[in-house]
């Protein structure tokens, strides 16, 4: 095959997922509402199931049974309550932090760069959204240490080890539930509550401070 026939194969090619990319962008346009319905809905559940299941796995769910008394860890079933609790606390915790973090960048940051009101930003600043991020991994740290320090022994992969010996680990799958559960799925309910708190009220693009 000459250059020139490759060359054109290649065209050809190009040109096929061009239209394929256009007819498949259309297709999405006209189903956005249902798309995107789709999209936060398997956000929140990656969020809640990443979280509940992290607090089981750790022990996080059953050391808080411990600590409750024989009358909760009596009760059928309080480890798989006690999860799905932590689950929805963190669906709570996303919307409350949404909440703080855009008052923060609308009093501390947009003074900086704005001077008249503007419409609500719908984008999460960037600050907020790694913040969360960090704040992720000391949130499924912490629940694996507090599990650790109530039921001693209890040892799983991903293990940290302090200097003096002191080893506590994320969980079997700790690692996976926090990317795709927090970061992933974490990050998109973020998106979803921040726009119901706007930036906008005293400052705007039209002029900026020099």
């Amino acid at each position: 095959m000459t250059f020139a026939a490759l060359k054109n194969r290649m065209a050809t090619l190009k040109k096929r997922f061009d239209t394929f990319d256009d007819r498949l962008d259309a297709w999405a346009n006209r189903h956005w509402p249902f798309l995107s319905a789709i999209g936060i809905t398997l956000s929140f559940a990656m969020l809640f199931g990443a979280v509940a299941l992290h607090a089981y796995q750790s022990g996080l769910a059953h050391a808080a049974g411990l600590r409750c008394g024989p009358l909760c860890l009596a009760a059928p079933g309080f480890d798989y309550a006690a999860a799905a609790l932590c689950g929805g606390a963190a669906i709570l915790y996303v919307k409350l932090y949404a909440g703080l973090a855009s008052t923060v960048q609308r009093r501390v940051f947009d003074p900086l760069k704005y001077v008249r009101p503007e419409p609500p930003a719908k984008k999460v600043a960037r600050w907020a959204a790694v913040l969360h991020v960090l704040l992720g991994f000391a949130v499924f740290l912490a629940m694996a240490v507090f599990a650790k320090m109530q039921i001693p022994g209890r040892l799983f992969e991903m293990t940290l080890e302090t200097p003096r010996g002191f080893k506590v680990t994320l969980g079997e799958s700790g690692g996976l539930e926090m990317v795709l559960g927090w970061w992933v799925g974490g990050l998109a309910v973020l998106r979803f509550f921040w726009p119901a708190y706007p930036r906008g009220g005293s400052y705007t693009r039209d002029q900026v401070r020099p």
